[in-house]
């Protein structure tokens, strides 16, 4: 908040986004302290079928506030973090073997391919393999490739 060179990227609508998330994970932990708050599966059925039962006000509120934001957030700068998780946490470090793939035999298949492509870093001149193309230095000039 106090650095200068973030402060353009970091607006007002930004802490008042995450004092709500704060103040609903405050209220709705605090309300379900209560020794009056009914079991998770009570709850979700009043939700579901439209049924009436008594709940600690903070708890009440810290829901209503998380159902807001949850419809909210998609709207705003602050859907970049579950945005993120999915197209780069989530891809970047989930990145489980795949088993019964024959992975190593489907690059190798690959490689053996040799590519057309008119693009200067590619030079494909449909004799080379994708394996040389890969070893190859596209910084050097074309007679130096091997």
């Amino acid at each position: 908040m106090r650095d200068p060179d973030l402060l353009n990227s970091t607006h007002s609508a930004d802490f008042v986004q995450l004092g709500a998330i704060a103040l609903s994970a405050a209220l709705t932990l605090t309300g379900s302290m209560s020794a009056s708050v009914p079991s998770a599966t009570v709850l979700v059925q009043a939700l579901a079928t439209g049924g009436h039962i008594q709940v600690p006000f903070a708890l009440a509120l810290g829901i209503l506030i998380a159902f807001a934001l949850l419809a909210y957030i998609p709207y705003s700068q602050m859907a970049h973090f579950i945005g993120k998780y999915f197209a780069y946490h989530h891809v970047r470090w989930d990145d489980k073997p795949l088993r019964g793939s024959n992975l190593e035999k489907r690059f190798a298949k690959n490689f053996e391919l040799s590519p057309t492509w008119s693009a200067p870093h590619i030079q494909g001149d449909g004799k080379r393999t994708w394996a040389e193309v890969a070893l190859a230095n596209p910084a050097s000039s074309p007679g130096e490739r091997k």
